[in-house]
């Protein structure tokens, strides 16, 4: 289970780079989940193709703007004001 969204996106794009790498080189599915273990990533063949399927790029820079959006919010009461009871 990942930390927060970030991760589990990061993460998403490992095993989508990896897959690139070892399709490219004409490795089946099969064996691309099998190596993925060699990395501490065990999943399911179902799991692996719905990975395949998620827009990681797009979902990290939508994430990556939330993230941003939130630092840039005005806050209600300034940290001074809460500490100094």
């Amino acid at each position: 289970m990942a930390y927060n969204r970030l991760n589990y996106l990061e993460r998403i794009k490992f095993i989508q780079d990896f897959y690139k790498r070892e399709n490219d080189n004409g490795v089946s599915n099969v064996k691309i989940i099998e190596k993925l273990k060699q990395h501490n990533i065990h999943i399911s063949a179902a799991t692996f193709y719905n990975y395949m399927a998620i827009p990681v790029k797009r979902e990290i820079m939508r994430e990556q703007a939330k993230i941003e959006a939130k630092k840039n919010q005005p806050s209600l009461f300034s940290d001074e004001d809460f500490y100094s009871g």
